[in-house]
């Protein structure tokens, strides 16, 4: 498998990814996502302390639509970057 991750003008672009099956010189399957950024600004709209609160509250949104509760899981940010993400991410990713 040949794996590719789409960055948008030097960012990382989550969710914008896309994978090649392979068997020796035979590619048999693809899929994955390639995200358009064509109308995107890479200037950040907010500093790094907003940007790790809204990260944070994103990601217990994501946490109360699982079987998990926020009481039982750790949330700890351990390095922020600028990356831009398509929203719907987590619907396409399968981490919901």
């Amino acid at each position: 498998h040949t794996r590719y991750q789409q960055y948008y003008q030097g960012l990382k672009v989550r969710g914008g990814n896309y994978m090649l099956h392979s068997n020796k010189d035979h590619v048999y399957r693809s899929n994955g996502n390639i995200l358009r950024t064509d109308k995107v600004s890479i200037i950040p709209e907010l500093n790094l302390a907003d940007a790790e609160l809204k990260g944070k509250a994103f990601f217990e949104s994501l946490v109360r639509r699982s079987d998990h509760t926020i009481q039982s899981l750790e949330i700890q940010v351990e390095a922020a970057e600028l990356c831009l993400m398509d929203f719907k991410y987590p619907d396409i990713s399968g981490n919901t």
